[in-house]
């Protein structure tokens, strides 16, 4: 071999080396800034199961999903029913009815009402859920798409809801029902709110007004009530995948309290799910707009009391 060849030949083997480690070197710095740019999802298939991982590939016949779990995964796109961005604390698994219901952005775990006062949507037949508060404990459940009622217990009586709704297109809703609570000591009839209202949003996010008749029993008279107007606003607003701003206001008298200067209240606040849980909780400030007239006084006085609120749901 010539004195060239000697020389050439390590030449282009180190040439071959540095070229080779500059490719991996490319490759590495390549696949990092994919993985940094990429993009975390949840999928959940036709079957109820949940992939969560980093977004690989989408082609629009698959998807390439990078999960910790069982690795990369390849799920053709028939089989993909519900397919959102989100952050990586939620992870793989099978999802029960409840958790498929707070992730889909087209229904919401609990949409049929705010604090107390009811939306015009409806759950779906079969559907229900418990209740828990200060001062009461509910139970609800779904005879159809269209009908739901409930009974409710707690230290002022005890009672039951219906609700009848009605879906006018994909942003309108509409409900009528009745509330009828009796007291505990004679079960005699207590208060009877007729109502009716108007929804619009969607089931994340959306805005009610409605209002009744209230009849409230007067205390120690004869089969006589006391009436009047009630007219509420509600709404709730989704700030994230698991959260919920609310509010609630009432003007006239108040639903819940039969003591004379009960002019209207409010509730503010936000609900929050817990999958671990399956639980949505509310925390909220409840506000009491009260008047007084003393009796030694011709005016009357003005009083507004401020309480914290804590609310427990467990849809099933």
């Amino acid at each position: 071999m010539s004195s060239n060849g000697k020389i050439v030949l390590p030449f282009l083997c180190r040439m071959q080396k540095t070229i080779a480690t500059l490719l991996l070197l490319i490759s590495a710095l390549g696949i990092q800034a994919q993985t940094e740019d990429a993009k975390y999802y949840c999928i959940t298939l036709t079957n109820n199961v949940r992939h969560c991982g980093t977004l690989v590939a989408d082609d629009g016949r698959e998807v390439t999903l990078q999960t910790q779990s069982v690795g990369t995964l390849i799920l053709p796109k028939a089989d993909i029913r519900l397919m959102q961005e989100t952050d990586e604390k939620y992870t793989s698994g099978a999802l029960d009815d409840v958790a498929d219901r707070v992730y889909d952005p087209a229904r919401a775990a609990q949409a049929t009402r705010y604090f107390f006062a009811p939306s015009g949507i409806t759950l779906q037949k079969g559907e229900g859920y418990g209740h828990l508060s200060v001062g009461m404990a509910n139970v609800t459940y779904a005879f159809s798409d269209r009908l739901m009622g409930g009974i409710s217990v707690g230290f002022g009586g005890f009672g039951f809801t219906l609700k009848h709704g009605l879906k006018f297109d994909e942003q309108w809703w509409g409900s009528f029902g009745l509330l009828q609570s009796f007291d505990w000591e004679d079960g005699s009839s207590a208060t009877t709110l007729p109502f009716v209202n108007v929804t619009y949003g969607d089931q994340q996010s959306h805005i009610t007004v409605g209002g009744g008749l209230l009849a409230r029993a007067i205390p120690n008279s004869a089969a006589e009530f006391d009436t009047d107007g009630l007219f509420y606003i509600a709404g709730n607003l989704q700030i994230s995948d698991q959260a919920w701003l609310m509010t609630e206001n009432y003007l006239g008298s108040s639903p819940f309290f039969a003591e004379d200067g009960d002019r209207g209240m409010a509730f503010l606040g936000i609900r929050r799910y817990k999958e671990r849980k399956n639980r949505l909780t509310d925390y909220g400030l409840w506000v009491r707009y009260l008047e007084r007239t003393p009796a030694s006084a011709s005016l009357s006085s003005s009083l507004t009391q401020f309480l914290p609120w804590l609310g427990f749901t467990w849809p099933f």
